[in-house]
């Protein structure tokens, strides 16, 4: 099972992920992967980012971490797409990527 590395709350609403932070139910990096303290030997990653989403610093800023870390990393960007595009049948064609 694929585990993510930056970013990303899988199925949590913020306010879930607030209560559970507030209640001590998960470590500080578990939902925010950036802030811990090394990424060294993690496997490598790929990163999809879409332009238009508050999130999109993120993956960058997750990109450089890792491979600041000499974790192999990519980040492919989709400049027009918004968050959760891969949702949206049809729009992943017209996506473009990288350009």
């Amino acid at each position: 099972m694929p585990v993510p590395v930056c970013g990303g709350m899988g199925n949590d609403s913020p306010g879930r992920l607030r209560r559970r932070a507030s209640q001590g139910r998960f470590a500080p990096t578990a939902k925010a992967p950036l802030r811990a303290a090394s990424h060294a030997g993690l496997p490598p990653a790929l990163i999809v980012g879409a332009g238009i989403d508050p999130l999109y610093g993120e993956g960058v800023a997750c990109a450089r971490k890792l491979r600041a870390a000499g974790v192999a990393a990519e980040h492919l960007a989709f400049p027009r797409m918004t968050h959760a595009f891969f949702r949206a049948p049809g729009i992943l064609d017209a996506a473009g990527g990288n350009g």
